[in-house]
């Protein structure tokens, strides 16, 4: 696979948080609606915080991650189904959010779910 750089990496994230429901209204700030959100380019995005509150955004990271449950250990039978769960069961989009917050580079963390 190549290395994607930055702005490919956001431009691919966004489509698919919109493939997977994300409401384009929160990204009103950038002057896109879902039916041009395709045409997204590095240029047309002011300043890299409004790249970070995207990101980080509970909607963007419901639609990017989804909502399935985990919980803290899960020990799965080998046809792969949860048989045993310890902790605390949280959506998908919470954990990897917690994670992307302590990266360093947040949208290279985005670039292994793509």
């Amino acid at each position: 696979m190549t290395k994607l750089n930055n702005k490919q990496i956001l431009k691919k994230a966004i489509e698919k948080a919109v493939e997977n429901g994300w409401q384009v209204k929160e990204f009103k700030p950038f002057g896109y609606d879902k039916k041009d959100v395709k045409k997204l380019t590095m240029s047309n995005i002011d300043t890299w915080d409004k790249v970070i509150t995207t990101v980080f955004s509970h909607d963007f990271a419901k639609a990017f991650f989804g909502d399935r449950k985990y919980a803290d250990i899960e020990v799965e039978s080998p046809t792969g189904k949860v048989v045993f769960q310890i902790g605390v069961a949280y959506p998908e989009w919470q954990r990897r959010l917690r994670e992307i917050v302590l990266e360093p580079e947040p949208l290279k963390y985005l670039e292994k779910f793509l």
